[in-house]
């Protein structure tokens, strides 16, 4: 299940987060990343990645402990390009196996 907590960390959010067993925490404002890894630290839900949404078009890996990934031009309805890193972590906390050529991500 994926649960959007609405972007603000207060007791409702808290709720949600003792529920979960992972998190990707995606926010445009990457000075938000402690506060919100705090939250989730509380609630003993395991990290999986930090996504810092921007306004330019890109897709890139720029840490890798924790994950750390820059995405851009997010919107609503749209489709985009994502880290194969990110797939992969994703993959791994659901503990869905990939097949070495990635070609269900369309990919080779």
């Amino acid at each position: 299940m994926l649960v959007d907590t609405g972007g603000k960390i207060d007791r409702k959010t808290q709720r949600i987060l003792n529920c979960c067993t992972h998190a990707i925490i995606v926010t445009a404002k990457p000075e938000e990343f402690c506060r919100w890894r705090g939250a989730i630290e509380a609630s003993e839900v395991a990290l999986i990645a930090l996504v810092e949404s921007v306004l330019e078009q890109c897709c890139d890996v720029v840490g890798t402990d924790p994950l750390h990934v820059r995405l851009g031009k997010l919107e609503r309805g749209t489709t985009g390009t994502v880290p194969d890193a990110l797939i992969r972590a994703v993959c791994q906390a659901a503990e869905i196996q990939l097949p070495d050529s990635h070609s269900v991500l369309g990919r080779r």
